[in-house]
This record gives structure tokens, sequence and C-alpha cells, in this order.
């Protein structure tokens, strides 16, 4: 009994002391707005409260990417962090049992991540938290961001204690020192004729004068004299009841110290009756460390900090200062060749020492950029004031040969390459959006011209993007449209040419371009939003139509082509599973996989293929004997047949070599117990070689183009009749 009245004794003083703040349910103030904009941009994340925890609800003084200003306490996370002194830290809500049922969790804003340091007062209570917030998880705060939100919930808490005393100029000047002996701040009162009759200890410590020197003194004589003459005016205006435009305002001005120091202040000016004589109260804050705190997180939020170069949110300003000026500059945009190698070959370590040191070289080389950025992963920005017409190609180039220099992780030689495209305003762009798109297109044309180079802008790169964009639209329209349909190419046995089954290939029925082979929109659809849903339609309409067939022609097997987005689609294997369940006929499927995807593959891919294998289809590796690394996935359990590459089968009749090299992967394949077949026959010399290498199932335009549905159909009744 005696520990929950000790609790409710401590919440009744809390809730006194958050009342005496009078900032609970009041509109939005722009000192505190600031600050929460400068945490977003400082943390990287997208919603950031100052929040004020009440009897029964939080309120949220000022918020960033939240539309909402308060929720019930019973819900609040911010209840959580007052209850202890350090950063409440949660990385996944969903994994926390103290909110994984949360309603802000599982519903709007979707809470993820949070941490949030509580707002303290002088005297122990807690009233609320500066906290950042994510929907997505994260493995929580370095050192350095720790102090960083310490010191921004320090420079909320200076505001608030600001507004606090602001509010005291409406009680009496007994409740006035009452309050102002214990206050942080210079709280000094000054009566019209005696000059000076409070001077609290925090005064005493800011200005260094003691109560005896300064009682009956005037206030001028601790306001820098730059500042006197609109200091005295508005305080003759109080004491001459006029009333001040700055009462009850916090305005700035510098404070001098006994020894003749200045100093950065901020000052609020109030009066009040006490009986008959006119009081005038001062309360004056040294800013000194606020400045300087604001200073270095207001640098940290534009600075990446890995790097120490300019942030993106940094380099769009400096654009827009540009542009505003209408000054002609250059931008180069830069990005690593094969960065992610570096990644997954050494590590992160490894990839962070490389940006590093190409954000070192940037800085050596670009000594006179306006600024250096990295704008995020690999991929970097320079801005030069003028249009350097003559010189782009020396400077690009010289730019280039500089980077190539290799470096050294744990004696290990990494090579860094990069591309880089250039772009020009005004000529290739009237604001920011369009000249950072122009240099991003010269830069996707160095990349895709050979990589290691650079392109200046010129208006075709736009043309072409706005020709691939409406490539993009319609291809994601397609399946909408009902475009795409399945043609199925025979597979026949080598030895005596019946008919084995087919391979399933896609067609692109466009209304303007006519029937588009795979080669000429997979690359487009692999990127695209909707390559997962095409991936699980061929799936769908291919298991449907062999399900028909294999009633009436048991011995036929299916090959369906595995693009890679959708080996990295995450609905891929239940998509087959409950294709199975409906169809019955595992066994009659076979996924062909290209042999480079298989080579470069992934942990969860395998498991994918794995995962497939275990539900009754087969694994081909396609286009096999591409890649020497390919002999490894001989190897892999989930592996059922090799399809030779095309290009071997067109070069098995004129090249000795490849006619060994096909007759060795057939011979592999027969000791592993793994069925070969062949794409691409196109001649009888061709067909007559697989045969003799003993090649199990063939196909190819020699043997039948790809039919449709109907065609096919009719074939197998042919083959039927036999």
């Amino acid at each position: 009994m005696k520990i929950a009245d000790s609790q409710q004794e401590q919440e009744n003083k809390r809730l006194h002391a958050l009342a005496e703040f009078q900032l609970f349910d009041t509109p939005p103030e722009e000192a505190f707005d600031r600050l929460t904009a400068l945490a977003a941009r400082l943390f990287e994340v997208p919603i950031v409260l100052i929040t004020l925890v009440g009897r029964n609800k939080q309120f949220f003084k000022s918020r960033q990417g939240i539309s909402i200003c308060e929720t019930a306490r019973e819900v609040s996370f911010c209840s959580h962090a007052i209850a202890q002194d350090d950063i409440l830290l949660i990385s996944d809500a969903l994994k926390d049992p103290r909110f994984a049922t949360n309603p802000l969790v599982l519903g709007y804003p979707f809470i993820r991540f949070y941490a949030g340091k509580p707002l303290v007062t002088a005297t122990g209570d807690r009233l609320g938290t500066v906290c950042i917030i994510d929907s997505v998880p994260r493995d929580g705060l370095s050192r350095s961001e720790e102090q960083n939100l310490i010191d921004l919930t320090a420079l909320v808490m200076d505001r608030m204690e600001l507004h606090r005393l602001q509010s005291l100029r409406s009680v009496s000047q007994q409740r006035f020192e009452s309050i102002a002996s214990t206050s942080p701040d210079a709280i000094i009162c000054s009566d019209i004729s005696q000059g000076i009759t409070f001077w609290n200890a925090a005064a005493q410590k800011m200005f260094g004068y003691k109560p005896s020197e300064m009682l009956g003194q005037m206030t001028a004589k601790i306001i820098s004299v730059q500042d006197i003459p609109v200091y005295k005016e508005e305080f003759l205006k109080l004491r001459h009841g006029q009333g001040s435009a700055l009462e009850g305002k916090v305005f700035p001005l510098r404070g001098l110290r006994k020894e003749g120091v200045e100093f950065p202040a901020e000052v609020s000016l109030s009066a009040w009756q006490d009986g008959d004589r006119t009081s005038i109260g001062i309360i004056v804050r040294d800013v000194t460390e606020r400045h300087e705190s604001e200073a270095r997180l207001f640098r940290l939020a534009s600075l990446d900090m890995l790097t120490g170069l300019a942030n993106r949110a940094a380099w769009y300003r400096q654009l827009a200062l540009k542009i505003a000026n209408n000054r002609p500059f250059t931008i180069l945009l830069l990005d690593l060749d094969g960065f992610k190698a570096v990644n997954d070959g050494y590590g992160h370590a490894a990839g962070d020492m490389v940006l590093c040191r190409v954000a070192s070289l940037l800085e050596d080389i670009c000594k006179d950029a306006v600024v250096n950025a990295r704008l995020g992963g690999d991929e970097f920005a320079i801005l030069l004031a003028g249009a350097y017409e003559d010189s782009i190609d020396t400077m690009a180039s010289s730019l280039l040969q500089r980077l190539l220099k290799p470096v050294y992780y744990e004696e290990t030689l990494i090579e860094i390459r990069a591309s880089l495209g250039i772009a020009q305003y005004p000529t290739h762009g009237k604001d920011e959006r369009d000249v950072m798109k122009a240099a991003d297109l010269a830069l996707y044309r160095a990349k895709a011209n050979g990589k290691g180079r650079y392109e200046l802008f010129i208006p075709e790169f736009r043309e072409v993007d706005k020709a691939k964009r409406t490539f993009e639209n319609e291809l994601n329209q397609a399946l909408i449209k009902r475009e795409f349909i399945l043609a199925y190419q025979p597979k026949f046995f080598s030895d005596s040419l019946q008919l084995a089954g087919c391979e399933v290939l896609l067609r692109w029925a466009h209304p303007t371009r006519g029937m588009l082979k795979p080669s000429s929109f997979i690359e487009t659809l692999s990127v695209s939003p909707f390559s997962g849903d095409v991936g699980e339609w061929i799936i769908k309409e291919a298991f449907a139509q062999m399900n028909q067939w294999c009633r009436e022609y048991p011995f036929l097997t299916c090959s369906i082509n595995l693009f890679t987005s959708q080996l990295l689609h995450d609905g891929l294997v239940n998509c087959v599973r409950e294709t199975v369940g409906i169809h019955s006929t595992p066994s009659f499927i076979n996924f062909e996989v290209d042999e480079a995807v298989l080579v470069s593959t992934d942990v969860i891919m395998q498991e994918r293929l794995h995962a497939l294998n275990h539900l009754g289809v087969q694994i081909t590796v396609d286009h096999f004997g591409k890649h020497t690394a390919a002999l490894s996935l001989l190897c892999q359990e989930f592996v059922s047949s090799l399809k030779i590459d095309k290009r071997l089968t067109h070069d098995i009749d004129v090249n000795m070599r490849v006619t060994k090299l096909v007759s060795a992967i057939v011979a592999s394949g027969r000791q592993l117990g793994l069925m070969t077949s062949a794409g691409g026959v196109e001649t009888q010399n061709q067909l007559d070689h697989l045969i003799r290498a003993g090649c199990q199932i063939v196909q190819g335009n020699y043997l039948s183009q790809p039919l449709d549905a109907a065609q096919f159909s009719e074939l197998l009744h042919q083959y039927a009749k036999k």
C-alpha cells in the first residue's frame, strides 16, 4: 500500500511539473519543429517526436512524419521510456513481447524501431521524450548516434525550460523569486526607482557579480555595449507602462561578464504589478553551449557519417542555392564499378574502406569543387562552379585515371574502377531534378558502354529514356491486358526422334510491334515490379495446359524457364506448391535455370531451388558449358539434368574441341545419373553429333519451330497415331 501511495505521489509531482511548463495541448512552435526536422535528417528516420506524457495520454509537442498529434498513454512507447534514465532502444518491436501486439506496431504508424531519451527537469521529473521511429527494424544506435540523441534532448529541454520561465511573468514577485532561486537561468528583478532588487545564484555564476555588487545597480551594466540602445528602449517602455513589442518573447543579445567577456544570450522581459509598484523581470539564458551543440548537430545532419563528405540533403541544398542565384554549374555523377563484388567477396568492412578511399581521393582531386558528396551506396557527386566546356574531358579522364589506383585491405589488393555521368546547368536542365536526371542518364550510358568511362549528357539520352519508360509502362500493362501468350517448342528423344515433351516459351503479342520474343523484353521485365506476377502466370498457365495434355499422353514432360527475378520472388515456392496441389503433376515439370544464375546463386536462391526440388519438380541447368565454374553445379542435389548451351550445339560439327567437350558433358551426366539435353539444333550434322555423343533429348528449329497450344495438340495426335 505504501509503495502504491509513493508511486502515486511521484506521478502527481511529475504531472505538477509538466503543468508548470504550460506546453501540454498547445499549438506547434517553430523552435521545437526545427529540432525534430534536424533529428529526421541526422538519423535518417521517417518519424521524430517530442512527446509529453500526461495522465491518460501522450501529446506530441512537435512531430515529423506522422499525422496524429496524440495517443492513449496505455499504448505509448514513451511511457516506458520515461521510466528509465537511459535511452530506451527497441530494435524490432515485433520481437519485443512488450510491444508485439501494440496497435501502433500492428497498425499506423507501424512502429518497428524506436529510440527514446527522456526529457528530465532539473528536479528529476520525467516529462516525456525525444524519440526517433522507423517502420523497419534497425540494429540499434552507434555511440555517436546515442550522443547525438542525448544532445538533441538537452536542446529540447533547454527550450522547454525557457518557455516555463516565460510563463512565470504572471505570478507575484515572491513566487517568482522562490522559483528563480533554483533556476539554472539568470533571473533578475528590477524596481523602477531602486534598480536591481533580486539577483539569483545563476545570475552570479553567469555574470560573475555577487548579489551585493548588483543590488541597486542598473541592468545595462550586464549588456554588451552594442546591444544597450535596443535593450534600454524596450526596458523603458515597460518601466513607463507602455508595453514592449518584445514582452513575453525571447530575443537575442550579447551578455557582458564582470571580466569584460561577451557571450551569446537569450533574454525575456516581463512586467507586473506587485501592490502599487511596477516590477520588471529579466530572464537571461547563456546559449553558448546550445549554439555549439546546434552547430555541431546541423553540421552532422549535412554530412555522410561514413566518408565525411556532404550527404544527399546537403547536396540538393547546394544545387537549389546555385539555381536560385542562376549560376551555371557542372555535375559529375560517379558510380563505382563492381562495388557489390567487393562487399560480397571481402565483407562490408572492406567496402567501407573503399568508399572512404574514394571520398579521400575526391577531396584531394576536386579541391575547387563547391561540394563533394556521397549520395548513398557507392554513388558520389561533384559540384563544380561554371560550365567547364573546354576542360571537362581532361578533368573527367584525370579523375577516372586517379581512381584506378588499387588499395590494400588486409594484404589483399582491391582495384577501384568508376564510371562518370556529366551534366551542366542550365544547358541540360532548368531545375535540380532535370539536371540530376541528365547526369544520371549520362552515367547509365557510360556503364552501358563498357564502364570505366565517362559520358557527357546529350539530348538524345533523354529521348531514349522516354522511349524506355513508355516500353516499361506497356510491359507492366501487358499481363492485365492479356497480351502474354505461351508457345511450346517440341523436344524429342535423340535415338528415336519420338516426341518427349516441350519447352514453354513466353511471347508478348505487342499491339504495335507484333510478336516479341523474351530477348526483346526479359531484361526490362526482370526489374519490373510485376515480374513475379508474370512468373506466376507462366507457371499456372503451363501447369494447367500440361495437366490437360498428360491425361491423354502421360509420357509428356514440360520445361519452364525461370528468369532471375522469379527466383528472387518470395512467392515462387508457394505458387508452385499451390499449383502442384491443384494439378498433381510435379514429376512432369522441369524448371530450367540459366547456368550463370546458378553459378552466382546466393543462399536464399539455393534454398528455394531445394524447396522446389522437394515438391517433386525437376531442375535443369540451362546453357550448361558457358562457365568452367559450372562444373561445381554437378554436385548440387537439386540438379536433375543438364541442357547443353546452344553455342556448343552450333559449333559441335565444326570444332573438334567442342565435339569432345559435349561428349565429356554427356559422359559426366551419365556417371552422375543426370539426363542431358541440347537446344538450338539447326542442322542434320548437329543432330548426328549429338546422337553419337549420347545426348538423350534434343530440340531446335531443325526439328520443329515453337508451336501454339492448338498446334502442339495436333502434333501430339500425330505421334499418338504412330
